[in-house]
């Protein structure tokens, strides 16, 4: 029976992941759209509005209410990200204490009579290249959080 939770675990682990990235993927993906959107239409109701009066456009401009670049579906793509990835990783930890419950039960008297440890499960841990590296050396010196790709 705990072979069998420990698969299934595995299981609720890969179909989380997906569902992570379709939540992420997707929401970046309207987040994108409507920023092109507003790049889009924001000029032409400039234009529109102020293109074709007199020197008192500017005045009117800082008076009247202009549409305003709405943030928060960054704010909201930001929350996912962080509660998407900690779902995921409290799925993982599961996975990982599930199998660490099934390799006891196979190295504990009387069941280590039954079981050998040819029964063992292999379980998968996403991690990232980051991460691996970071446990072979030993070291993770990076901490530039802000630091942009190819700079």
């Amino acid at each position: 029976r705990l072979r069998e939770v420990v698969y299934a675990e595995q299981t609720v682990c890969k179909n989380h992941f997906d569902k992570m990235w379709k939540i992420l993927q997707e929401q970046a993906d309207v987040a994108s759209e409507y920023k092109d959107a507003f790049i889009e239409v924001f000029p032409a109701i400039m234009e529109e509005r102020y293109g074709n009066k007199d020197s008192g456009a500017l005045l009117n401009f800082v008076r009247e209410s202009n549409p305003n670049f709405d943030i928060s579906l960054y704010s909201n793509l930001q929350k996912s990200i962080a509660s998407e990835r900690t779902e995921f990783a409290m799925h993982q930890d599961k996975l990982i204490d599930k199998n660490r419950e099934h390799r006891t039960l196979l190295r504990t008297k009387p069941s280590s009579f039954f079981f050998s440890e040819s029964d063992t499960i292999h379980i998968t841990i996403v991690t990232s290249a980051r991460t691996n590296e970071a446990f072979t050396t030993g070291e993770d010196n990076d901490v530039d959080l802000f630091k942009r790709r190819g700079n």
